[in-house]
């Protein structure tokens, strides 16, 4: 068995390592060719490396042959590949039909030889070529993702697939297929479900052609037959045939669409538009695109068909007339089996929130699929919080654990409806709703939508949903252990802490109220926004997002006048008002000062003005989970992310009673004072060392100058952050990005946000410093792991490892010098040969021993207080958290009048430690119980 796992350990360690030789290959094309178009041709030579091969002696060119050209060295490489694919993607006999497609596969530019060498070996090397071609994939839609324009998460397409749960023999068809898979995905599972190759018709279609013919070479690749229709817009026409199974990832919010025999047509022209079976009642009017798509698949299903789709939250909750109508119709033909809101950035590329939807044409029990009939009733499912986070990133996933849990998983919903589990429990709680909409009445949508965003406890059960534990027992299993080695290391201040927030009477919820911003009386709470763009400069003291950093107004522009001289409006700050960022870093707050009263706020900035302990309040509360949550759910993210001031005012919280708030803001003022004592004087130990190195160049002359080229290595990083395939394995090094070191004060840093599987040439040791330049100087970190650069930051490695803390100060005080010799848009590229054709002062190696004796000190105690920093964000954390738990249950105890809650019966259950990310939060109504 010890064999067995070291085998399976070689084989991912070798995948990888193909991996990061294909990436690396493919960052070399991309060089002489769009990013996109080099990713496309990767996956053409995957496709040839499963399809290219003939007969012997037949004249046609082979992946073989194409290997021995790549072997040898042979020119116009390019000119082979080309004709390699012309043939092979219009070969009779594969399957795919590739009318319209084939002429865009990209060219391969001249010079590309080289790099079309590499990849052509590395990937004759792979020994897996689905999970290479699963990586490629990856990387393509990272490279591609506009706005909607992504190919669906790995995760997400096992969600989808489950819910709609096709069977042998079924037709499926997507819509919208980009690169194919939910159509693989669908095989795959109908194939662990009859253990055999499904009879299936699989069927899909894309706008784009490039898009298409990615799918075409995908499925071909996996072996699956399936028939990818020409380009073509599918709203364009009724689909001819019905189909038992549609899976689509639609497009959110299209605007502009307009359908076609709309076009410059109106009752006002005289001219009618043509009747369409999928809108009998009415077109969708122009802008509706959701509404469209909803009711093309709606008219697509066959008399037993079901789909799982997704679609933007607007869908549940606008208040739209379109869009009301739609809701009406969907519930009165009894379409709607199950609606799950679905957590937000879990596609990688967007922030849009949305939610799965399943439609079901006949809902009743039949075997093999049920024996309870859910005819008049909807399952809504809060998935909100179900997801997990990709370690050392801001990315989030479902993860196979949330996905098993949910209703959709494979034989979720078949549960729900009475049907043979398959090794997977429904969650504890579900909730059935039913008589959703009466006669005569349309379906209110923040009704509609509440059952997504909102559920209750029982007041009976509240007590054993009292969240009374201490904090560090409730934080969550990640945190745990850090709450048994790390509470000392912040000292006896943090222990009062804990104790002050976890053990005195606020531990109790009772006098806790929910309310939000638009119930207070206008008298009671102001709000407003700013009126000045961020870039106005001849406005004197203007505070804007940029300003707003760690709960205080940082280095806001005076504008050259003292800012009482601006005329007073309504955005001018005074005392105790909460500044709230609303672009970028939306939620973040801070409590104007005296200092910034009379200052005047951009738009970027919403002001809310209330009583002390109300804005006080405010200020914990939006920057618990709870809170940025719901506010990452409202996010648009066109150019910048934004909130809006409405979204803040419908937003429901928590308000304790007013010593309660008292105590919480003890102990974070206290807390963060800590955090800015610690930030400061690691700061002051930089510096002092700055100061030494300085004070010892400018008293002594004699000293050399010597190019950094002979006393230190560089290089430049490659990849971007948006290309990175996070691992929370040990093959996983950090990686890092200009956005790491442009918010550092010190260069030391705990913990960085990102990791990436790399080849042992890119990877630099601990104490190597990551460089980054913009205009206001050169930023540098001094790594304490593994780390590689990506782009726009310099890795330099000094040639003598106890010449390191001279380097870098050296490099510290000639900020202006590195960054003049930067590039690009606003100065962020800086290459490794001008960065080595730089000199620095360089004494004789005696006095950099006798700086290191002084340095390295400073440097220690730098780096434990940025330790301590850590810990205190980490104890900050914990608190949020606990707040968080206690939301939960004042928020949840507002019931919706006339609902009926039913619980499983199971014995009275000891109250566990409460988790951040847990399970789905969905209970059951009507009357039944679902699951145990």
């Amino acid at each position: 068995m010890g064999a067995s796992r070291g085998g399976a350990g070689a084989e991912d360690s070798a995948a990888l390592k193909v991996f990061a030789e294909v990436r690396h290959h493919r960052a070399r094309l991309s060089r002489l060719m769009n990013a996109h178009d080099s990713a496309r041709l990767v996956l053409g030579l995957l496709y040839l490396s499963r399809t290219a091969h003939a007969a012997p002696r037949s004249g046609v060119a082979t992946w073989s042959w194409l290997q021995g050209k790549a072997a040898e060295r042979s020119p116009r490489i390019g000119a082979a590949v080309s004709g390699c694919l012309a043939h092979w993607l219009a070969a009779p006999g594969i399957g795919l039909d590739d009318t319209g497609t084939r002429d865009s596969m990209p060219v391969p530019p001249p010079g590309a030889d080289d790099p079309l060498r590499g990849l052509i070996l590395a990937i004759s090397s792979a020994q897996q070529v689905g999970a290479l071609l699963d990586l490629c994939l990856s990387d393509l839609s990272a490279e591609q993702a506009r706005g909607s324009h992504y190919f669906t998460p790995s995760d997400m397409a096992r969600l989808m697939v489950g819910a709609a749960a096709p069977q042998d023999g079924h037709s499926v068809l997507d819509p919208v297929c980009g690169s194919g898979g939910l159509l693989a995905e669908s095989h795959r599972y109908v194939r662990e479900c009859v253990g055999l190759t499904p009879a299936m018709t699989l069927r899909g279609r894309d706008q784009h052609a490039p898009t298409s013919q990615v799918a075409r070479m995908n499925l071909s690749v996996r072996g699956i037959k399936a028939h990818i229709f020409p380009p073509g817009d599918s709203l364009a026409e009724p689909e001819p045939d019905p189909y038992d199974i549609i899976l689509a990832n639609l497009p959110f919010n299209q605007h502009d669409w307009v359908l076609e025999n709309q076009m410059g047509v109106g009752s006002r022209h005289g001219r009618s538009i043509p009747s369409d079976p999928r809108w009998p009642e009415q077109p969708p009017p122009k802008g509706s695109g959701n509404v469209a798509w909803i009711l093309h698949i709606a008219h697509a299903l066959a008399p037993r068909g079901r789909a799982s789709f997704l679609m933007a939250d607007s869908v549940a909750k606008s208040s739209q007339p379109s869009t009301q109508r739609l809701r009406e119709r969907l519930l009165r033909a009894d379409l709607v089996e199950c609606v799950i809101a679905l957590p937000p950035r879990v596609f990688g590329h967007t922030d849009a929130t949305a939610c799965l939807w399943v439609l079901n044409k006949d809902k009743q029990a039949q075997p093999g699929w049920g024996t309870i009939d859910r005819r008049g009733q909807v399952l809504f499912i809060n998935a909100r919080r179900s997801f997990e986070r990709v370690a050392k990133s801001s990315a989030r996933r479902l993860g196979d654990v949330h996905t098993a849990r949910m209703p959709g998983h494979p034989g979720g919903l078949a549960r729900c409806r009475g049907g043979r589990g398959r090794g997977h429990a429904l969650p504890r709680r579900a909730r059935l709703v039913s008589r959703l909409l009466d006669q005569g009445d349309h379906p209110a949508p923040a009704r509609a939508h509440a059952h997504l965003v909102r559920r209750r406890v029982p007041r009976s059960r509240t007590r054993h949903a009292e969240p009374d534990q201490p904090v560090e027992a409730r934080v969550g299993r990640e945190a745990q252990p850090w709450a048994r080695t790390r509470v000392a290391a912040a000292g006896r201040t943090g222990g009062d802490l804990m104790t002050s927030a976890a053990h005195r009477d606020s531990t109790s919820t009772e006098a806790w109220q929910a309310t939000a911003i638009a119930d207070f009386h206008p008298k009671d709470m102001y709000t407003t926004s700013g009126l000045l763009d961020d870039d106005a400069p001849e406005q004197a003291g203007i505070v804007s997002s940029t300003h707003v950093r760690d709960g205080r107004i940082q280095s806001p522009r005076t504008g050259g006048r003292n800012p009482g001289d601006s005329p007073p409006s309504r955005a001018t700050l005074k005392e105790g008002d909460l500044a709230v960022v609303l672009v970028r870093r939306t939620g973040d707050t801070a409590v104007v000062t005296a200092e910034y009263a009379g200052w005047t706020a951009t738009r970027s900035i919403g002001i809310i003005r209330a009583a002390p302990h109300v804005v006080r309040w405010l200020r914990i509360w939006l920057q618990t989970p709870t809170a940025k949550a719901r506010i990452d759910e409202d996010v648009t993210a066109h150019v910048e992310p934004t909130v809006s001031l409405d979204t803040l005012r419908r937003m429901q919280f928590p308000l304790p009673p007013p010593d309660v708030v008292a105590t919480y803001h003890r102990a974070f003022s206290l807390l963060e004072e800590l955090i800015t004592l610690h930030g400061e004087a690691a700061r002051d130990a930089v510096e002092l060392a700055d100061a030494i190195n300085d004070d010892w160049c400018s008293t002594t002359a004699a000293w050399e100058k010597r190019p950094l080229r002979e006393v230190a290595k560089a290089k430049t990083g490659t990849g971007s952050a948006r290309a990175l395939a996070p691992h929370s394995n040990s093959l996983g090094v950090d990686a890092i990005t200009p956005t790491d070191l442009f918010g550092l004060t010190v260069p030391h840093v705990e913990r960085f946000r990102l990791s990436s599987p790399a080849d042992a040439t890119e990877v630099w040791p601990p104490g190597t410093f990551m460089l980054s330049t913009r205009p206001d100087g050169a930023h540098i970190a001094v790594t304490q792991h593994p780390a590689t650069p990506t782009r726009c930051v310099l890795a330099v490695r000094p040639v003598d490892d106890t010449d390191g803390w001279w380097l870098l100060h050296e490099l510290r005080n000639r900020s202006s010098d590195i960054t003049q010799a930067a590039q690009g848009r606003n100065a962020r590229e800086i290459s490794a040969r001008a960065f080595s054709r730089l000199s620095v002062t360089w004494p004789d190696s005696s006095t950099r021993a006798r700086f290191h004796a002084l340095a390295d000190p400073l440097h220690t105690v730098a780096r434990q207080l940025v330790s301590k920093v850590a810990t205190l964000h980490d104890l900050k954390d914990a608190l949020l958290r606990d707040i968080a738990a206690k939301a939960d249950v004042v928020l949840e105890q507002e019931a919706e009048p006339g609902e009926e809650h039913v619980h499983p019966t199971r014995p009275p259950a000891i109250p566990q430690p409460r988790e951040v990310t847990t399970r789905p939060r969905v209970r059951m109504v009507a009357g039944e119980s679902v699951g145990t």
